[in-house]
């Protein structure tokens, strides 16, 4: 592992000196000035630089050559093997016009070199410490270094009055909440560290002390140091980091690895996310590593790649607590920060580049080579886990010819929900460039169908399954629906407006959920009362009054999907476990009816846009009204997508179980095609043009009809389509759950007996 990462960080140290990779011959008069300048020192950005770049290459390599030589032998080696690495590089620097090589460079790389000596050689020390039985946690104790590293960096003391002044001028602005998360973040993982380093004295009042002496010892710390970024908003992010510390403490009694997960994770895409306003077009990608930190103030650029790099370095390491391999959690942290950076090219003032992701392999290759442990004797074979018993049972099976006794998750579920999106996005990219596409399908998505928002919409369109079957095993594990019902049918509801929101045009947005004007009407018409009126006047946020509004609309249109088939597979469940009884149905009932009623009132009764409701009929067959016969559609087609579903949760596909699916298939296109009729106008007059809420929906506008049959054929198409869909969102939650329970399983079996 040592000599996997020294020469990875050796390919990283050539390639941060030769960036950006454009070379020429090099002029004579470059070249004397090279061999004849001297003088190193080019600012403390570039000084800090040339340091920070060879302290991990030093670290690992020592830890490579101690594994062959004496300690003292391999320092040496260390030194002018880093020596010679300089070199070269600088050399290598002549053939690069972009870049300023100085013989005094070697000289800040020489002393990287030894101090990464030095911290490799005091942690070996340590760790033979704690293999004689005094407990001196590394990775903890070089984390909680690193935050305060990040914290106070560039690390230069002084006591000039001009800087002090400076610095104490600063307090006087407001805070900015960028600059607070991060300062935020680095102290919460100082503090949620520090139980491992107390050890037994690392009581809940001891660790509030000690949070409170960090919290107030740190910004002590940046107000004497030279370009730190002290002020108003660091102290706010250190008291906020050593009160969030606290809560998700990593060791001892209490410990909440998972609150540090959750901490770390939302921080991470706050601050990824901000001003959280999406550009018009799509910003091109950066693909190549730390291209964008070699650009700009590079002390700025320092402090931020330390501080994403201790961040994603606790982020694994956290994960790795709660019981997952180091493989595995790198694996999905990388493809997270790689699926940020990228979304980062849609938001307004940022831009997207993959050194997220460099960071995340760098780090886990640290980690594995810090928790590799000594060869011990008498040692015990470590025993499989779960899933690898699984899947070796399963293995022998197959060798036997032997049928399996029960069904078992054959793929991932992050790869299963990688096997669904992509073919999806693709599906519906070429479907928006086939002739007569409805206007409104045409005009939905941003960036006119871009890839990355077809596959933001393929999730949310997963997710209109895997909601309600999220919500249903929830509810038959309740004994009291009734308490549970309408807050997950409103999850469910705001998930896919995140989702739906980051992949369709606001314009199509409000087409369907309705413009945000409750402000407008509670301030100019009264309609809630003087004191609303007054209140809201004085408030004057209408940005937030259409944010809350636009999730109500949003969560009333969609909440009856969640309530009608989450309910039926909490239903089946109980039946199957025969727990069924008055109570569970009466308190589903209490809660199901007064929320369907009120989304309804809600999308339509009280909605802001005609787009829906002038295509509705207000009576229909047997004088009953067009909604009645839509939320029996809605009925059916959930009912359908179960059945579907329950067909591929098999251990086996039968051919009664597909005869089953396939009659509620065509059940759904037939009935479903008579309900859609009979809920909607016959004939809708608009604009001077008079067609059908049919030619609507599925026409390609309103100008060209057609007719009944294609329509029909339209309509085929669709609901298979969605029956498919919403199929697989639920047969994907129900991987996902079995994964999860053999995951927890595992851990429960890997954890020490007391």
């Amino acid at each position: 592992m040592y000599r996997r990462l020294t020469i990875a960080l050796s390919v990283l140290v050539l390639y941060g000196s030769l960036y950006p990779l454009q070379f020429s011959a090099p002029s004579p008069a470059f070249i004397e000035r090279f061999l004849t300048q001297l003088n190193g020192w080019t600012g403390p950005g570039d000084a800090l630089g040339n340091v920070a770049l060879f302290v991990p290459w030093a670290a690992t390599c020592i830890g490579w050559f101690q594994q062959r030589w004496p300690r003292l032998t391999a320092a040496a080696a260390t030194m002018t093997v880093g020596l010679v690495l300089a070199f070269v590089a600088q050399v290598a620097q002549l053939w690069v016009p972009a870049r300023d090589p100085r013989i005094g460079d070697i000289a800040w790389n020489a002393l990287g070199c030894a101090a990464g000596v030095a911290a490799s050689i005091a942690w070996l020390h340590r760790s033979r410490a704690a293999s004689t039985g005094a407990a001196v946690p590394a990775i903890e104790s070089m984390l909680m270094l690193a935050a305060v590293a990040s914290l106070v960096f560039p690390g230069i003391p002084s006591v000039d009055r001009a800087l002090l002044v400076a610095h104490v001028r600063e307090l006087a602005h407001a805070p900015d909440y960028g600059a607070a998360l991060d300062a935020a973040m680095p102290m919460t993982i100082l503090v949620a560290m520090l139980p491992a380093a107390l050890g037994e004295r690392a009581g809940g009042a001891r660790l509030a002390i000690w949070a409170v002496i960090a919290a107030l010892a740190v910004p002590l710390a940046m107000l004497l140091v030279v370009q730190s970024s002290f002020g108003s908003s660091a102290l706010a992010g250190c008291a906020v980091g050593a009160g969030l510390g606290v809560a998700c403490r990593t060791d001892g009694p209490g410990a909440r690895p998972s609150r540090l997960v959750l901490i770390l994770g939302l921080s991470y895409l706050i601050d990824a996310w901000a001003p959280f306003r999406l550009r018009e077009g799509w910003a091109p990608m950066e693909w190549m590593p730390f291209a964008s930190l070699l650009q700009g103030a590079m002390i700025d650029n320092s402090r931020q790649l330390l501080t994403q790099a201790v961040v994603l370095t606790a982020l694994l390491h956290a994960l790795t607590r709660l019981g997952s391999p180091l493989r595995g959690a790198s694996i999905v942290v990388a493809v997270a920060a790689l699926g940020v950076e990228l979304s980062q090219c849609a938001i307004e003032t940022r831009h997207g580049d993959a050194t997220a992701p460099a960071l995340v392999i760098l780090a886990a290759w640290g980690l594995a080579a810090l928790q590799e442990p000594a060869p011990v004797r008498g040692a015990t074979a470590r025993q499989p886990s779960l899933l690898r018993q699984r899947r070796a049972n399963t293995e022998t099976r197959r060798a036997s010819a032997e049928p399996p006794a029960q069904p078992h998750p054959t793929m991932h579920p992050a790869w299963l929900l990688g096997v669904l999106v992509v073919p999806m996005a693709a599906g519906m990219h070429l479907m928006l460039r086939m002739p007569g596409v409805p206007y409104n399908v045409s005009e939905l998505f941003r960036w006119s169908g871009h890839p990355a928002a077809l596959a933001v919409f393929a999730l949310a369109l997963l997710w209109l399954g895997a909601g309600p079957a999220w919500l249903g095993r929830h509810l038959a594990a309740r004994s009291a629906p009734e308490r549970t019902l309408t807050i997950g049918a409103v999850v469910v509801s705001l998930v896919s407006l995140a989702l739906v929101a980051a992949a369709v045009t606001d314009e199509s947005l409000d087409d369907v959920a309705g413009a945000n004007n409750l402000q407008w009407y509670i301030v100019h018409r009264a309609i809630w009362g003087e004191a609303w009126q007054s209140a809201l006047a004085w408030l004057d946020a209408p940005a937030g009054v259409g944010f809350v509004e636009r999730c109500g609309r949003y969560a009333a249109l969609l909440g009856p999907l969640p309530i009608l088939l989450g309910g039926w597979i909490a239903l089946v469940e109980r039946a199957r476990a025969g727990s069924v009884g008055v109570r569970w149905i009466t308190g589903y009932l209490a809660a199901a009816l007064p929320t369907l009623w009120l989304c309804k009132s809600v999308a339509f009764t009280w909605s802001s846009t005609d787009n829906l409701n002038e295509l509705i009929a207000r009576t229909g067959p047997a004088g009953l009204s067009g909604g009645f016969y839509l939320y029996l559609l809605l009925v059916l087609l959930c009912l359908s997508a179960w059945a579907v579903a329950r067909t591929f949760m098999q251990p086996r596909l039968r051919p009664v179980a597909l005869a089953s699916a396939a009659a509620a298939s065509i059940t759904a296109v037939a009935l479903g095609w008579a309900l859609l009729n009979a809920g909607l106008k016959p004939a809708v007059r608009k604009y001077e043009l008079v067609y059908s809420g049919a030619q609507f929906l599925l026409g390609p506008d309103r100008t060209h009809l057609l007719d009944d049959r294609q329509l029909f054929a339209r309509w085929t198409v669709l609901v298979l389509a969605t029956l498919c869909v919403v199929a697989a969102g639920i047969v994907w939650e129900a991987r996902l759950h079995a994964w999860w329970r053999l995951h927890l399983a595992d851990r429960q079996q890997r954890r020490p007996a007391p």
